[in-house]
């Protein structure tokens, strides 16, 4: 929520929320580069959510 109160205020095109989740669970799980995961999210991961996920 706070997250989203922040960004809310500003001029992001792509849904920050999920992207901070989508690195947090690839720290985790199976750790890439930032420009990797939204790769490894639509490829690796199953998570609605993560199909539309762009992180450039």
């Amino acid at each position: 929520r706070i997250l989203e109160k922040f960004c809310s205020e500003s001029r992001v095109e792509f849904n920050v929320v999920e992207a901070v989740f989508a690195m947090v669970l690839n720290r985790l799980i199976d750790p890439q580069s930032k420009l990797r995961v939204s790769e490894w999210a639509q490829e690796d991961v199953y998570e609605p959510r993560f199909s539309d996920l762009q992180l450039h």
